[in-house]
Parts: C-alpha cells; structure tokens; sequence
C-alpha cells in the first residue's frame, strides 16, 4: 500500500527531527480497491471480528440505493458495511461504492479517534453526498441502539398508540 509507505516515511522523518517517537505501525491501515464499483475497508472483517469476539458482534450495511446522490448519479450499485460491538465501539467498516475510496477516510478518523459506531449520525453531512451513507448508516445503528431494551419498548408502545 504506497499511502501505507508514505506515511511510514513521513513518521520516520518526525521520529529522526522531533522529540518522542512513533512505531509508524498500525493495525487500522486502510485499502482500497479501484474496480468499479470500488471496494474500501479499514479495521476488522466481520469474520475477523467474530472470530475475535464471537457473539458480542454487530453488523449494519446500509445499501446505496437508499443514498440520493447514488441514484442520481445511477451509481447504486453497493453497499455501506459497520462492523461494531454491542457496546457500538467501531470495529471496521467496508464500503463497496462508486466512490468508496474517498468514501471510507472519514472512517479512518472515526476509529482512530474511538468513536462509536453511531456517532457520525449526529454530524451534518453535505447533501446529496456519497458520504451521506456514512450518516445515514450511522444513524441507523444510534436507532437501533434507542430502541433496544425497555425504554425502546415503552417508545414503540407509545409510538404504535399515536398512530
């Protein structure tokens, strides 16, 4: 992976001119595939994940047919897949999209940074976008999470009782 390489080296020139150290190793390092539609990842597979964790894994895939500027564009092809554990700690994420590319670095800094699966849902996204899937798949695990348990009983009761 040159991006790979190029920030290897870019973390050796830090490590030789400034004070600390960094190991220029990751285990996030994100790939993409440019084929049409494209293919991207950055973390754990769902197999890899399972494996791991068993059955504290979640998946959500968020198709591209529901995402306005791939139907704009007649580029709905695909697919938005989170792979996250209960507790919604992001574990991976694969794209496989027209733009998937430039879809998944927005991943890349979600799981850097810890965040949880659910937490681009609440991040204003540029419509129509290819990353509105981001938001859209997002917000899709933060309602599941909602409606999950005894208070996600009593909103659908009372959901289903105004209706």
């Amino acid at each position: 992976f040159s991006h790979y390489a190029g920030w290897q080296g870019f973390i050796t020139v830090r490590n030789a001119l400034l004070p600390g150290s960094s190991k220029g190793i990751t285990d996030q390092v994100p790939w993409t595939t440019f084929t049409d539609p494209e293919v991207a990842h950055v973390g754990m597979t769902e197999e890899q994940a399972r494996k791991k964790l068993g059955d504290d894994v979640l998946t959500n895939t968020w198709p591209m047919r529901r995402v306005d500027r791939a139907l704009n564009e007649a580029e709905d092809t695909g697919f938005l897949k989170l792979i996250y554990r209960k507790d919604r700690k992001l574990l991976g994420v694969t794209i496989v999209a027209a733009e998937a590319g430039e879809m998944i670095n927005e991943w890349v800094v979600a799981m850097k940074h810890g965040f949880k699966a659910d937490e681009l849902a609440s991040a204003i996204h540029v419509y129509p976008t290819y990353s509105t899937a981001s938001m859209q798949a997002s917000a899709a695990v933060l309602i599941k999470s909602l409606l999950g348990g005894l208070s996600g009983e009593v909103i659908k009761r009372f959901a289903h009782v105004r209706h």
